[in-house]
């Protein structure tokens, strides 16, 4: 939430608190609940960085392990040689 959310938030609070006895309770539990999500979303966001991280590197491993494995076979094609 940016400070100019934040300020209109405040200013709807005190213009309808007088008003609307429930209005600041009702405010309270929207923000937690939001809060909420913005911590969910960001544990999912750092969680799907960590997959890109582990698969870039079974990528990186799968090509060296083919690589050591053509090396192999080589030396293997070249002893029957």
């Amino acid at each position: 939430m940016n400070s100019d959310q934040s300020e209109e938030l405040v200013a709807q609070i005190m213009a309808k608190l007088s008003t609307h006895p429930d209005t600041l309770k009702q405010f309270a539990e929207r923000h937690m609940i939001l809060t909420e999500l913005q911590q969910m979303i960001n544990a999912i966001n750092e969680s799907f960085q960590s997959v890109q991280l582990i698969m870039q590197y079974i990528m990186f491993d799968l090509e060296a392990t083919r690589r050591e494995r053509d090396e192999l076979k080589m030396r293997l094609e070249d002893q029957d040689d």
